[in-house]
């Protein structure tokens, strides 16, 4: 008896695998909901900044929110008066594009303050980071972090 139910097993599955519909696919689609995307970055090395800021974008074209949280020598990426060349344009140039398309930045206002550096120092749009800003950031339900 049970070898003439495994037939029938077997094209029961069959007909659940062709008649269910597939998820979703393709670069727009996201493969799971994700809250906010946070992109912790402690580098001010160009390559790595720069593929953070494509993971972000990317992020943001799929609907999810995205933060970038620059700490440490990050900090110097958002500070108007660097120039971080990345093929024939800047990471300056690149991180206002990643904040008009919707992304946030958040310069972290402790490491501001030991380099010395003022909230006009900054590329406009970026914010100086609070305790209570960061933190809100950081623990809202959802959240992803990709540390750099």
């Amino acid at each position: 008896m049970k070898t003439k139910s495994l037939p029938l097993l077997f094209v029961c599955l069959l007909i659940l695998c062709v008649v269910r519909p597939a998820p979703a696919a393709g670069p727009d689609a996201p493969a799971e909901p994700m809250g906010r995307l946070i992109l912790a970055m402690s580098t001010d090395a160009a390559a790595v900044f720069d593929g953070a800021i494509l993971i972000g974008t990317v992020a943001l074209k799929r609907g999810h929110p995205v933060t970038m949280l620059l700490r440490l020598d990050a900090v110097k990426v958002a500070v108007a008066a660097n120039h971080y060349a990345v093929g024939d344009t800047s990471l300056g140039v690149r991180l206002k594009a990643f904040m008009e398309a919707g992304g946030m930045v958040i310069a972290g206002g402790k490491c501001m303050k030991m380099m010395g550096l003022k909230p006009g120092d900054l590329i406009p749009g970026v914010a100086m980071g609070t305790p209570d800003l960061v933190m809100g950031t950081l623990f809202e339900d959802g959240a992803r972090i990709l540390s750099y």
